[in-house]
């Protein structure tokens, strides 16, 4: 931040000094500062929430009340460390929050790893929404996901069926929209 101020030209620098902190307490400050960056990846702020979390004693109602987050985005993001390697690769800021609340309950209702891909390569392609609604009505059923999905493209869940064009159906996974369009024709 120092040298970022000097290369502006700034004469002073805004600080706030903190006295008599404890290790404990300068690692929870600057992790608190940090996460609060709106440009942070998800991962590393999932990885600032759990080390915060460590520092509370793993009580994240402290965590909560010293980053002025919710208790459950701050579960959401640190449910995100449990996904496997390829999907937390798919996570990144350009996504959004939305991103992270689907990756999300992708964790929350599946525990093997090649489950959580296999839900996320069906449902990918919806909103977070309808993604919510497919895996909320799955139970955690992997094989029920296909049902869902034809459901979900169909409008069952408040989707609007596509026009007549796979083109116009990026939202519907590849294998679906042959099927879906003949249907709609």
């Amino acid at each position: 931040r120092y040298l970022a101020c000097k290369q502006l030209g700034m004469a002073t620098v805004p600080v706030i000094v903190r006295e008599q902190v404890s290790d404990t307490s300068a690692v929870a400050i600057s992790l608190i500062e940090n996460v609060q960056r709106a440009d942070m990846h998800p991962l590393d702020k999932a990885r600032a929430y759990h080390d915060l979390r460590e520092k509370y004693a793993g009580n994240l109602r402290l965590v909560s009340q010293a980053t002025g987050i919710t208790v459950g985005t701050i579960q959401r993001y640190l449910d995100l460390l449990v996904l496997p390697p390829e999907l937390q690769e798919e996570l990144g800021t350009e996504k959004g929050t939305a991103g992270v609340g689907a990756m999300s309950r992708i964790a929350k209702t599946f525990t093997d790893p090649a489950d959580m891909v296999s839900a996320f390569n069906q449902i990918g392609g919806f909103t977070q929404d309808i993604q919510a609604e497919i895996l909320k009505r799955s139970g955690g059923d992997l094989d029920s996901l296909p049902d869902l999905v034809m459901q979900a493209s169909e409008g069952a869940f408040g989707m609007k069926a596509c026009g007549s064009s796979a083109a116009d159906c990026p939202h519907i996974p590849e294998l679906l929209r042959e099927p879906l369009l003949q249907a709609i024709d």
